[in-house]
């Protein structure tokens, strides 16, 4: 696969970084495990926010979805996502918590009034374990129409007090000229300050739409992802491939919500290539330079998932089945990884510093 170039818009920084290098970053707030989330336009960031919350909440489009900034915090005992919503009165600056959908959300998103758009429920990958999971999601910070978005995405990365960054990159559309650049600021931000980043992780969205038969493997996009970061300055990346659309679909499935039926149709057509041979497995078994020991416990384990006896179906699939598309969709690999981050933290019984 080769590197591609598109004459985009640049991330230029030079003047929403001047004056900034001596701030002083935020203190991490005690028992969260704070996670920023950054990608340029199309990447999938949003696609797989949802298919970690298990429903489909965040603004999704090829446009850039996210006008504001999303925190997200990890509530286990919740049964739905909720929003703080802030009253207008400056006299009684009163908060409260409802229930919320995507309708509301992409209002509130496109609303001057909330710069900061807070959200709380149970993110079923990761568990509290007396540390709570925050995300921090940001707006791209490739669109023209609100070059706002490029000045608050590097306002919260020189905030620096996150327990890990999450970079989203389009396995089909990497080495873009607005990919790079937010890449170049994020390594010169991280070597600045680099005490305040402990994990900077890299998802490989979007494996889903390689093209075997044009050589598009995952081993080989995996491959090139990490010497493309290498040529960057991350000398043992951690990239982590993923199909968060087939991830979400499987979720969704599993807990018994309806998908349309485009969207059935095409999560039957994953199950019937679950016999295949997969990419996965010859990824678990690649030589590749970093380390796939999440990816090589959790592939073996979906790869080993039979029917069981007496299975009941979920709508038109087998659990089993479903299970072992969530697995193999990757996103598995990342939530444990990040699970692990925050009982680390929990365990050490003080936040990130």
């Amino acid at each position: 696969m080769s590197k591609k170039s598109n004459k985009k818009i640049p991330y230029q920084t030079s003047k929403i970084n001047k004056g900034k290098r001596n701030l002083k970053p935020r203190e991490p707030e005690p028992n969260f495990f704070e996670v920023l989330i950054l990608a340029t336009m199309s990447s999938g960031k949003s696609t797989l926010l949802n298919a970690m919350l298990g429903l489909d909440l965040m603004p999704t489009s090829n446009q850039a979805c996210t006008a504001k900034i999303f925190r997200i915090e990890d509530f286990d005992q919740l049964t739905d996502f909720q929003v703080e919503t802030l009253s207008n009165s400056p006299w009684n600056p009163e908060s409260k918590w409802q229930k919320v959908d995507r309708a509301h959300l992409n209002e509130l998103n496109q609303s001057s009034a909330q710069q900061q758009i807070k959200i709380r429920g149970n993110i079923l990958g990761i568990d509290n374990h007396h540390s709570h999971l925050v995300i921090y999601d940001t707006p791209g910070p490739n669109n023209s129409s609100n070059p706002l978005h490029a000045e608050t995405t590097d306002k919260l990365l020189r905030d620096g007090c996150y327990g890990a960054v999450l970079y989203v990159m389009n396995a089909k559309q990497f080495g873009i000229d607005d990919d790079k650049a937010l890449l170049d600021n994020l390594k010169k931000i991280s070597k600045n300050e680099n005490k305040h980043f402990k994990k900077i992780i890299f998802v490989l969205n979007k494996t889903d739409a390689l093209d075997e038969e044009k050589g598009e493997t995952l081993v080989s996009a995996v491959q090139d992802a990490i010497e493309y970061l290498q040529e960057i300055g991350f000398l043992n990346p951690t990239v982590i491939p993923v199909s968060a659309f087939h991830a979400g679909l499987a979720r969704k499935a599993l807990l018994g919500q309806e998908l349309a039926s485009r969207d059935k149709s095409r999560l039957v057509s994953v199950v019937k290539r679950l016999d295949q041979p997969r990419v996965f497995r010859n990824l678990a078994n690649a030589k590749l330079p970093q380390d796939f020991t999440h990816l090589q416990a959790i592939l073996a384990k979906a790869l080993r998932l039979e029917k069981r006896d007496n299975e009941q179906q979920i709508g038109d699939f087998f659990e089993s089945d479903l299970e072992a598309v969530l697995a193999q969709s990757g996103l598995l690999v990342l939530e444990k990884l990040l699970d692990d981050l925050v009982k680390k933290q929990a365990k050490q019984g003080k936040p990130q510093q």
